[in-house]
């Protein structure tokens, strides 16, 4: 679609409209585009072509034909799981500790998945009930775990991380399926209009199935009950300041949160500490398993990033890219202003001829004549939209100027600024939006790539290739902390 509306498509052939969208809402969009842009679609199987006049009854109706379609199709496949379900077989993946048979009749044919205990799998996700209860952290079971070489849930999937997380313990004591309460269209996924983007949504209770499965319970009664009423009391002892303010405490008041990286496993550095604030590795903090046990300070990191930062303005590298940009820049409103000018001409030329067709159909009305003012029409709106477009363009200032970079790296992640705002800018600065922390003899070594372009571009595409430099900031150690594994850096 968008070769389409930038005139370098001439025609677009499909098997039929189902293969456009199977969406209603979304295939009335694509046929209202398409037709602005004067590209017919062209339907083999239905016979529609969507520059005919009477083409969108027909594609309208197939459209709809193919929404109901799909509709049906996901009643009947959650009919069938449904069945599923209440003859005791797995209707998807299963959790930690269970496992899949399949099982077949007396013909051979087979009859579904049935759900098995794995008995050392089991053992385990007793020993997380029983750790719990016993007053441990769900970091410490995880970290427990690792060091004890329990291969985690993940391991040999393509998960990037393995080893057991708090993340991973906690989902584990919230599912009551170990309790042998085994639940069936919970949620559904809903896609969001216009996007392929789908979002999990609860259903009503009365639409939920739920099953006892005493065979397939792992933690017993008592235990899962002794196990639910303590996660209650911690939710409640550390979500009690949050829930004045809330999604107060899923935003970080630190700039360089999920920017900085572990150098040598490359888990997400992540806060530490209240008074002291510290960056310390987040697969070291939640499993244990990172290698190299280093901390750097917030504050002292974000003031030499700052510091290098502005060193960087000051540059042989910055100002050459600089001057470059406002070169090329300089020829792209060259370039502009000459097809705003050819627009315009083709706007005005159209403009009159549409003039003259209005003029001989007021003398002497004609279909003929009426479908090519129709035609002239679209014509007009499409070179307007063209012109609208090249004077936002032309009228955007390309280059950044230093001083305000300058500016605003001064108030970088200071009290009282945007911190969220801020984060992201930064991100956008470097590749992948992130720096590696290394360890070295020093202490610690603060690695990444700088994006000249991201840096010095308004209307820079995240995409496209940059011009870079490197990020190498040594961060000298003041001593160590209590509380923290190992060597802590400044």
């Amino acid at each position: 679609m968008r070769q389409v509306d930038e005139g370098r498509i001439s025609a677009i052939v499909t098997e039929d409209v189902s293969r456009i969208s199977r969406d209603f809402a979304d295939a009335a969009i694509i046929f209202r585009r398409l037709q602005f842009a004067k590209v017919p679609l062209i339907s083999i199987a239905d016979g529609i072509n969507t520059s005919s006049r009477h083409a969108k009854l027909s594609f309208a109706l197939k459209s709809l034909v193919a929404d109901i379609y799909l509709d049906d199709l996901r009643d009947k496949t959650l009919r069938g799981l449904e069945g599923r379900a209440r003859a005791g077989y797995a209707t998807g993946m299963v959790p930690y500790g269970y496992r899949t048979r399949l099982e077949k009749d007396g013909r051979g044919n087979l009859r579904g998945s049935r759900i098995e205990i794995v008995q050392r799998e089991a053992e385990i996700v007793r020993r997380i009930f029983r750790e719990h209860l016993d007053g441990r952290s769900l970091a410490s079971i995880a970290r427990r775990l690792n060091a004890d070489g329990i291969p985690s849930p993940r391991a040999g999937s393509k998960h990037r991380r393995f080893g057991w997380g708090a993340g991973t313990i906690r989902a584990m004591l919230y599912n009551e399926r170990y309790a042998g309460v085994w639940r069936f269209k919970q949620r559904e996924w809903v896609r969001v209009p216009g996007s392929r983007k789908r979002l999990p949504r609860p259903r009503a209770n009365s639409d939920v199935l739920t099953l006892e499965r005493p065979d397939l319970r792992i933690i017993d009664a008592e235990t899962w009950h002794a196990v639910q009423v303590s996660l209650r009391a911690i939710h409640r002892r550390y979500t009690a300041r949050g829930a004045r303010t809330p999604g107060a405490r899923n935003r970080s008041a630190y700039l360089l949160s999920g920017i900085l990286r572990c150098g040598a496993c490359g888990a997400p550095m992540v806060v530490n500490g209240s008074t002291n604030v510290y960056y310390v590795c987040g697969a070291l903090r939640s499993k244990g398993t990172c290698p190299v046990r280093l901390a750097v300070r917030e504050d002292a990191t974000r003031t030499a990033l700052v510091r290098l930062l502005l060193e960087v303005l000051r540059s042989s590298s910055f100002r050459a890219r600089r001057e470059q940009l406002l070169a090329i820049a300089d020829g792209r409103s060259a370039h502009l202003q000459e097809d705003l000018a050819r627009r315009q001409d083709r706007l005005a030329d159209t403009e009159a001829s549409m003039g003259a067709l209005i003029a001989e159909l007021g003398r002497a009305p004609s279909d003929r004549i009426a479908d090519a003012v129709r035609q002239l029409e679209a014509e007009v709106a499409s070179h307007e939209a063209a012109i609208a477009r090249l004077k936002r363009a032309d009228g955007q200032p390309a280059v950044v100027a230093p001083q305000e970079l300058r500016s605003w790296l001064r108030h970088l992640g200071a009290r009282g600024s945007d911190v969220a705002r801020d984060r992201i800018r930064l991100a956008a600065w470097l590749r992948d939006a992130t720096l590696h922390v290394h360890a070295s003899a020093d202490g610690a070594r603060l690695r990444g790539s700088l994006r000249l372009d991201a840096m010095l571009l308004l209307d820079h595409d995240s995409r496209a290739e940059t011009e870079e430099i490197a990020i190498d900031l040594a961060l000298v150690v003041v001593g160590r902390r209590s509380g923290l594994p190992a060597t802590t850096a400044r």
